[in-house]
């Protein structure tokens, strides 16, 4: 019979709230990346979470520890198949509730050598092990952020380009291939092609995933695997659910701040690009270019 949102109570339900709940169970989406403690069966909540990404537990067994991370860390060399790709980076990850995700890497569709990963298979592959096979809140939110002045431009041409290849990647996970599950609902997809004179381009220094519930970092590029499988660079790559133990019982930070800094940025950014000079900046959502002003509409950003 409680809300928690960012680590704070800030709900205690009354009775009328808790009905409400039972009968329209898609109102958790009013708070997308909170934690509810319900008051009903445990196999109730799991049916909620599952169906709309939203962290829910049954006051009767409130089991929150999949939200404490278990210090992964994954440290792929170039050339060599150390890890099974993506997939086993993100098992842990793709475990926890999520309803929308951000992929942000200033120079995931920049030039690249021979042997280096490329930004849209790699985006393929994170979405392959991110994207839940079932959704039922409408549309499942996803936005990609990159570099309009960092582009392949022999590979991609331009940001309409790109766009274009992001849809065909998201329209190709409504049909069932042997490598992945289908996703039978919507998916809105959001991308913005930044420049360097844009605010929030300094902001974005790091390589990450984030999503309601974790986030993943890397510390030189997302295009991380070649071929699925194989390195494509030297880096450190680390998945992170909100808390750690360390951050719980000591001094270290918790992970869900260093969330809900990006998320931050990108609230400002939307607060600000109504007065700013759209030359800037590149957007688009589904597969139909938008000229400012606009709202970024991921449900992170609420």
């Amino acid at each position: 019979m409680l809300c928690w949102n960012n680590g704070s109570l800030v709900e205690i339900l009354s009775d009328a709230a808790m009905e409400e709940y039972k009968s329209h169970p898609k109102k958790v989406l009013d708070n997308p990346s909170s934690l509810y403690i319900l008051d009903i069966p445990e196999k109730e909540t799991a049916d909620i979470q599952r169906k709309y990404g939203v962290m829910c537990v049954s006051n009767e067994t409130p089991n929150v520890a999949s939200l404490i991370d278990i210090d992964d860390f994954f440290s792929p060399n170039p050339g060599e198949i150390k890890y099974n790709g993506w997939d086993q980076v993100l098992d842990n990850v793709e475990r926890l509730p999520s309803n929308a995700l951000l992929i942000t890497d200033r120079y995931l569709f920049c030039p690249r050598k021979k042997n280096d990963g490329n930004g849209m298979e790699n985006v393929y592959m994170i979405l392959n092990e991110l994207l839940p096979t079932e959704f039922e809140g409408d549309k499942y939110h996803v936005t990609i952020v990159f570099s309009a002045e960092h582009i392949d431009w022999d590979l991609y041409r331009d940001f309409d380009n790109i766009v274009d290849g992001l849809n065909d990647i998201i329209d190709g996970f409504r049909s069932p291939q042997e490598r992945k599950p289908a996703r039978n609902y919507d998916i809105m997809l959001e991308v913005l092609g930044i420049k360097k004179k844009c605010g929030i381009f300094r902001k974005l220094h790091s390589r990450r995933i984030v999503s309601n519930y974790y986030f993943v970092e890397a510390s030189q590029q997302l295009a991380a695997f070649k071929g699925n499988l194989t390195g494509a660079t030297q880096q450190i790559i680390i998945p992170l659910a909100l808390f750690t133990k360390s951050g719980l019982a000591g001094p270290s930070s918790l992970p869900m701040e260093s969330i809900d800094q990006t998320i931050e940025s990108f609230q400002k950014f939307n607060k600000k690009n109504k007065v700013m000079d759209d030359s800037l900046f590149y957007y688009a959502i589904n597969d139909n270019s938008i000229d400012s002003p606009y709202i970024m509409k991921n449900r992170l950003f609420k």
